[in-house]
């Protein structure tokens, strides 16, 4: 019985000695940066107008892919920072993440699974796409991507593919795009939590807890694109004389009037090209032709006076004329329309309505005849008073 009790006691020192001798070990790690070394790198992104020309989709629906960098290498870590103690035995997490300028909040487009930046005051976006190890869209610095696991000396790759995109419901502003201050970022983290960073340089923002940003980029840019926008003359549309007791019944309309236009537009030169870039330097070796041609004229009627009736497209006239009436616009031909009160076409102030449904040959200049009606129609409750019965409307017009 004795000699049981003594057998258990050694079994117990043993355990408890063998559990002792594990303990966790904490690092404190230090980094610098290499002589000569370029921690912090500045991008234009290469545009040529010529060779590169595109006509951006006017308001498309869903956000549209225009021009697309093939990837950049901006360093290596391994080759930009010295840390320190053995650095092969640090395991970080190599993250990827963007730091965008004030004003621009990402969206994540499920169609293509990126991350898009808004370009602020323009209706243009763009978006960053990691290609070392496992590639994955940027998102911000809470939307990171990770591209693998490793020690701070294994290498860290930053290679980087951007595109430039045109935002859906978004009108073209104008066709020069100028952007600066996007930050692309590549930053450690430490995967042991008992690890901690000490003395480090500053490569960029350190957005993410426990990280260190070992190397940065800074993106900037100048794309003219080819114009879309289409034009036409001014033109005048003579809608009659009426006696002022004409009423009839409320809301009757007049007789339909010829509010057609033609349509001048530019060369539909289309959009979304690939440049391949030489990652040696970071120029253009070679580009794509458009792979998406322009298809349809998006066209947007603009009153300048109130809208009375947005589903039936009455518009008032001007003040100081003729009341008790407004002018109501339909598409299509005089023709096509009839005498109900609701066209079967009317047309919807202030929204792109599609016209034309066949796609334009790369850099076609086209001229188009866009159908419209208009007529005078009675207001409800509205006293009758003659006058000049007059109302302005503005019509905007670009490819799709």
């Amino acid at each position: 019985m004795i000699n049981r009790k003594c057998n258990l006691l050694k079994y117990l020192l043993l355990f408890v000695f063998l559990f002792s001798g594990f303990t966790a070990s904490a690092s404190v790690v230090t980094c610098t940066n290499r002589a000569g070394a370029n921690p912090i790198y500045t991008q234009v992104l290469p545009y040529n107008g010529s060779q590169d020309s595109m006509t951006a989709p006017g308001n498309p629906s869903q956000y549209k892919a225009l021009y697309t960098w093939s990837g950049f290498v901006w360093g290596w870590a391994s080759t930009i920072i010295d840390c320190s103690p053995n650095p092969s035995g640090i395991s970080v997490n190599y993250l990827q993440y963007i730091v965008p300028p004030t004003g621009s909040v990402p969206v994540k487009d499920s169609a293509s699974g990126n991350w898009i930046f808004p370009i602020p005051g323009t209706g243009f976006g763009l978006s960053f796409y990691n290609l070392d190890q496992r590639n994955g869209p940027l998102g911000d610095y809470q939307n990171p991507n990770k591209s693998y696991t490793a020690g701070i000396n294994a290498g860290g790759q930053f290679y980087i593919k951007v595109a430039l995109w045109k935002l859906p419901g978004a009108e073209n502003p104008g066709n020069v795009i100028n952007f600066s201050n996007f930050q692309v970022v590549q930053a450690l983290q430490l995967t042991n939590s008992a690890d901690s960073w000490g003395s480090l340089p500053t490569n960029g923002p350190n957005l993410i807890s426990n990280t260190f940003t070992s190397n940065s980029a800074i993106i900037s840019g100048n794309i003219t694109l080819s114009t879309g926008t289409c034009t036409f003359n001014n033109s005048t549309v003579e809608m009659g004389t009426y006696d002022a007791t004409w009423s009839g019944a409320e809301r009757a309309p007049a007789p339909w009037k010829d509010a057609s236009f033609t349509l001048q537009c530019p060369q539909a030169m289309g959009y979304d090209r690939t440049a391949s870039i030489n990652t040696g330097n970071n120029t253009v070796t070679s580009r794509t032709g458009v792979s998406t041609k322009n298809q349809n004229v998006n066209i947007t009627v603009v009153p300048r006076t109130e809208v009375l009736d947005s589903a039936r497209g009455i518009m008032a006239l001007n003040s100081g004329g003729a009341q008790g009436y407004g002018i109501q616009l339909a598409w299509g031909t005089v023709a096509s329309q009839s005498a109900a009160l609701t066209p079967a076409r009317p047309v919807i102030f202030n929204v792109p309505t599609q016209q034309a449904t066949s796609a334009f040959g790369v850099g076609s200049t086209n001229s188009m005849t866009v159908n419209m009606a208009a007529r005078y129609i009675r207001i409800p409750d509205d006293e009758v008073q003659a006058g000049p019965a007059v109302a302005t409307v503005e019509v905007i017009a670009n490819y799709n």
